[in-house]
């Protein structure tokens, strides 16, 4: 048993790491989750005999561990079990501290105020570079922007800070959208992204329309793309 848990405490630190990470990114893990379970679902779901593939292994390491575990003095219990009882308290304490920073958004915040000023210099460069200096795109959004015009383009995908941007849009009222290239598997209608000044209308439509402020005039939004499907 002791061992057991302790084969299965460095994954399970590893995956909260990953889920931290991921969660830098709007909407990543809904992406991750989706993609997790699809991937689950078609191993085992459509192929049953995985499981054996799976459990095979499972039982063997059990039963090598059963069988040392018999072979092991007094002192050596003692101390496998207090290094279980460190393993237990340091894994918890990791996964509620993960819950804890996930639920608060802490990570995606970190990653917005590193990123924050290449999307402000990058609005700049859109409202005061001459066009000479700009690219087709970049064109396209300033003309929008003076007008005001709604309007969405996709870009070649271009990083602003941690984020892959690969499209942006613009409302009526000037408001700009930045898609977040995060998707997962299932979902490739919903946009997740960051808005400067959004409205509750779109460039994307206002389907399952969601948004949180993050600070300023800076917001992360979802939205169901309503036009994809047409």
């Amino acid at each position: 048993m002791i061992r057991w848990f302790r084969f299965i405490h460095k994954p399970t630190l590893i995956c909260c790491c990953i889920v931290l990470f991921s969660s830098m990114y709007p909407g990543s893990l809904v992406g991750l989750f989706e993609s997790f379970s699809l991937i689950v679902i078609s191993f085992f779901g459509f192929y049953p005999f995985n499981w054996l593939l799976l459990l095979i292994p499972i039982v063997l390491v059990w039963r090598m561990i059963h069988i040392r575990s018999h072979h092991r003095d007094h002192r050596s219990k003692v101390r496998s079990a207090a290094a279980m009882q460190r393993s237990i308290f340091t894994t918890v304490g990791v996964m509620l501290l993960t819950l804890y920073l996930v639920v608060l958004k802490l990570p995606f915040l970190l990653g917005f105020v590193i990123s924050r000023p290449y999307f402000t210099g990058y609005l700049n460069r859109v409202a005061q570079a001459p066009a000479t200096e700009l690219t087709d795109a970049e064109r396209q959004l300033a003309d929008w922007r003076r007008l005001p015009k709604a309007g969405r383009l996709r870009l070649d995908e271009r990083f602003l800070g941690l984020y892959g941007v690969r499209e942006i849009g613009i409302d009526a009222q000037g408001g700009t959208y930045f898609v977040i290239d995060t998707q997962g598997l299932i979902s490739t209608q919903t946009h997740y992204g960051i808005a400067h000044r959004p409205q509750r209308k779109t460039p994307f439509g206002s389907g399952n329309y969601r948004s949180r402020r993050i600070m300023g005039d800076w917001y992360e939004f979802a939205v169901v793309d309503e036009q994809s499907g047409r």
